[in-house]
């Protein structure tokens, strides 16, 4: 069966369907969900939906072992884990530019009471919102009328490696890896004066960006209960760390699960970057100029 799965999925990107076949299921889901609902509140006399302990959103930028974390959460018997809610809407929002806010809401809200399982998560990145025109602390004080009350912020400290990432799952047409398998080395070329990513700039204004969001998030965040990953102390050499700490940010037991992913750019740099030349010219004697070196830490606690 997942053979078959992943030949559809090849299929439908082939044709350029996927995004499109994906975002009408999840609209059929939600018109489910949103009659199954009414269904449990008449066989339960209107006492659905029932009690939940808490819910959890995740706030990320891609790229920065959101998956590897995600995996393990979905397979917490007390978490449901709902993904990237808005992933497929992507290029439909970038499409037909509007405030999308209102259908988000509805996304929501149909999911998070179907579910009866302690704890309710999804997870959503700063491109999402901006793509629907979605304000981010709109979109939150939103969450918390839907009785989200907790937050999780997974960065990354090298923003280099994290475009990088990008990159190479661009170049491969493949974002993940499964565990054991082993990343083929893939060489990318940067052009770090017109770099396209979400959109056409030089590379050290992606960086500023991404690090400008984390800024903004923490900062949203820090009148919040909420938990602040990074991904070089919490996931890179034992993914299981993170998890761990957001089972006790949750209050319930912590069991010991399988890690489902495998890195997908472990190799140095200067092997991945075709013109890596480039990137030391453009870097050097800039604060992001230690994102070249493997195995250093940032020099300032900055996410």
């Amino acid at each position: 069966m997942s053979r078959i799965r992943i030949w559809v999925e090849y299929w439908l990107r082939a044709i350029g369907a996927f995004h499109v076949t994906k975002r009408l299921i999840q609209r059929f889901e939600t018109v489910g969900l949103r009659v199954l609902t009414s269904w449990k509140q008449l066989t339960h006399g209107g006492s659905w939906p029932p009690q939940r302990q808490g819910n959890l959103v995740m706030f990320h930028t891609a790229r920065s072992g959101s998956s590897v974390t995600a995996g393990l959460l979905s397979q917490h018997p007390e978490i449901y884990w709902g993904g990237e809610l808005f992933n497929y809407n992507l290029p439909l929002w970038r499409s037909k530019p509007r405030d999308r806010l209102t259908e988000a809401r509805s996304f929501i809200k149909p999911r998070i009471n179907y579910v009866d399982i302690p704890f309710y998560g999804f997870e959503v990145l700063p491109t999402q919102l901006r793509a629907g025109q979605i304000e981010t602390d709109v979109f939150i004080t939103v969450l918390e009328d839907f009785g989200i009350e907790n937050f999780v912020l997974l960065t990354r400290r090298n923003i280099l490696r994290k475009i990088v990432s990008t990159l190479v799952a661009r170049e491969r047409k493949r974002w993940h890896l499964k565990s054991g398998e082993i990343a083929p080395l893939t060489q990318i070329y940067i052009d770090t004066a017109n770099l396209e990513l979400e959109s056409i700039k030089p590379l050290l204004e992606h960086i500023r960006d991404v690090q400008a969001e984390y800024e903004t998030l923490q900062a949203l965040l820090s009148s919040r209960r909420y938990l602040h990953l990074v991904y070089e102390d919490d996931v890179l050499r034992d993914p299981r760390r993170g998890y761990r700490k957001i089972c006790r940010f949750l209050g319930i037991q912590c069991v010991e699960l399988p890690v489902r992913h495998e890195r997908t750019t472990p190799q140095p740099l200067s092997q991945i970057i075709q013109n890596y030349a480039d990137l030391e010219y453009v870097l050097s004697g800039t604060e992001f100029e230690w994102m070249l070196e493997e195995g250093v830490v940032s020099p300032t606690n900055l996410a």
